[in-house]
This record gives structure tokens, sequence and C-alpha cells, in this order.
């Protein structure tokens, strides 16, 4: 066992954890939509994935910045400002101020962070034709399969030919119109299949039964069954306020809270804000599952520690002694090889 090469893995895990310690999600306030550059120079408008459209997000026909396809039509997102009568102000599919009753599930989200907690791990870090820097960070469920495949990955699936990644991704398995219901997290299992990632999920859209179009041309309603890949999440970054926010409305179908009782300053009570926190910052990180725990790799390092010293010894033993008496050795250090474990 090479034990230098587990210290060094370890303190690049601890410090990739470092950073992700460092991250939190957020929504911008009503003020920050209508002062930040990057809303100036991008406009407010936003794609709606398939997912999030697939879980009671809003799909318009008006079209994100620069868009052209399917794919560009654009939501409504919640910021996490409210009005006089405790209704949450939102960025319509228009671009425009607007607002949405706190229990709805129409409206999407765009998670916001402090870019320099992000600054040293995302990637393909590209300038716009606008000035705007794009990074990608993390990864999530976002845009459905061709007819082809989804066909194909339904009879792999059907069969148990594909195989789970181990992660899974949290929505609210509730219908769009049940505003006086809990949150019931419902899991979307992460198959994996030729290389790339992709979720199996039933549509529970916002249209109440009617088809509706999603990015790949195919019209799909409620009840439907559709797979839709993994890939890396798109932020626009504001680089004078260090801020950073998806380019996308990447999931829809969660209240912004069930109870109207929203002051402005207690964010940190809202259901949308406690479904960030415990499902989704955890659940767009790509490899911290693959990642040991500080007790996992503790224990391995220590595992493998005391087995070198026992066989060590036992070799001694032999040579000095010229017989194996190892078995008493291993009666002596039993006992103690536990204690230590457990320490």
């Amino acid at each position: 066992m090479n034990y230098e090469n587990i210290f060094k893995k370890e303190e690049k895990r601890l410090e990739k954890l470092k950073q992700y310690d460092l991250i939190e999600l957020d929504l911008l306030t009503i003020e920050q939509v209508e002062s930040l550059e990057i809303f100036v120079r991008y406009g407010t408008k936003a794609a709606t994935t398939d997912f999030s459209a697939a879980l009671g997000g809003i799909v318009s026909n008006y079209l994100a910045f620069e868009g052209i396809n399917l794919s560009d039509r654009t939501g409504s997102w919640w910021t996490k400002s409210c009005d006089e009568s405790n209704n949450i102000r939102t960025v319509g599919a228009a671009g425009f101020n607007e607002w949405n009753y706190i229990n709805r599930r129409c409206s999407g989200c765009r998670p916001n962070l402090p870019f320099s907690s992000i600054s040293k791990i995302s990637s393909n870090k590209v300038k716009s034709i606008n000035g705007i820097l794009e990074v990608e960070f993390g990864e999530y469920p976002q845009w459905v399969c061709s007819k082809k495949l989804c066909e194909e990955l339904e009879d792999l699936y059907s069969n148990n030919n594909l195989n789970k990644t181990g992660k899974v991704y949290t929505i609210d398995s509730r219908h769009y119109y049940e505003y006086l219901k809990d949150f019931e997290p419902q899991e979307h299992i992460e198959y994996e299949y030729n290389g790339k990632k992709y979720v199996r999920v039933k549509v529970n859209s916002y249209y109440d039964g009617r088809k509706f179009t999603f990015s790949n041309g195919e019209k799909y309603k409620d009840g439907d069954f559709v797979w839709i890949s993994v890939s890396p999440i798109k932020w626009l970054v504001d680089e004078k306020s260090n801020i950073a926010i998806t380019k996308n409305i990447i999931i829809s179908g969660i209240q912004f809270n069930k109870r109207s009782n929203y002051t402005g300053d207690n964010f940190d009570e809202m259901n949308i804000k406690r479904f960030m926190d415990k499902y989704l910052l955890k659940e767009i990180m790509p490899d911290i599952i693959n990642y040991k725990t500080n007790n996992e790799i503790k224990t391995e390092i220590r595992e493998n520690t005391l087995e070198s010293i026992i066989e060590e010894a036992k070799r001694e033993m032999k040579e000095i002694l010229g017989t194996d008496y190892s078995y008493i050795l291993d009666e002596k250090t039993d006992s103690n090889y536990q204690k230590q474990l457990k320490k």
C-alpha cells in the first residue's frame, strides 16, 4: 500500500471539499435583477429546461437572448422579493417584472452563488458575444433525448439492462395544482448508458393533461415517461458583483413556500431555500458522491497502517526465532486492533 499516494489523494479531496463548503445557493432580489450588468447585456428572459417543464414549469413562445430553437423557450422564475400582499416577485416569460402566489409551482428556479466560490472549480469559461462570462459548474438533468434514444433507453430500462450510477435527483412529487399539500420528495435514479447519464421522468406538467412540445420536437402529456440527459450547468457571471446565476431555469414544481408567511427577511425558512440547501446543492455536484467521507478515509489509512505493522512484526519474529509464531501476535493484537479502529 502506497501511503504517500493515499495522503496526497486525501489532501486533494479535502482541498476540493473546502471549495464546496464555501458554496451556498441563493435567489436574487428583484432589485438585483433590475441593476446587475448581466441582465443589462443579456436580458432577463431565461430558457426553461425540459426537466423543469416536465415538473410543472411554464413554457412560453418567447425566446431567450439569441434564441432560435425550442430549447430557448422561456419561463417564469422566482426572485426572493415579495410585495405588500405577500406575493412573490417573479421575472415572467417575456422578461418583465411580475408576481406569483407564494404556493404556486409553475415558476422555476435560477439559483445564484458567489462566483468566487466556484471560480477555481468551474470549467469551459468563455465570453459570449455580449461580453458576459459563461462557465460550467455541476450537472443536472436538463434536456429530453431524441425520440429514438428515448425508445432505446425505455427498452433497456424495461429489460433491466441499464446501470445505475448511485446518484439520484430529488423533486416534489405533488401536482402543480396541489397548493395546500406539503413537499413530498421523490427521487429520480440516474442511469449510465454509453458513457452518458440519464434520468427517467414521469411528466407532471402545468398543462393539465394537454400535450405540449419538448425541445426534441415531440409532444408529451401528463403521465408519459421521458428520458432526460444529465449535462453540465451553465452559469452567467456578473464579474463586478461576484455573482453567478444559472443561465436557464433548471427546476420547477417547487413552491416558494406553502404558507403565506414570507416577510422578505426570513428567506432561510422558505421551502424553496430549504430545498436548495438540502437537495439541490448536493445533487448538482457531479463527483461528491464518489468521494469517501473523512471517516472512511481515516479508517482505511488506520486499517492499512495497522495491518502493515502487524505483517512487518510477523516477518521479524520469524527471522529472529526461526519459527512462525505469528499466531501469537494475531491473538495479542486483535483486540487492540479493533479498539484502534473505533477511535
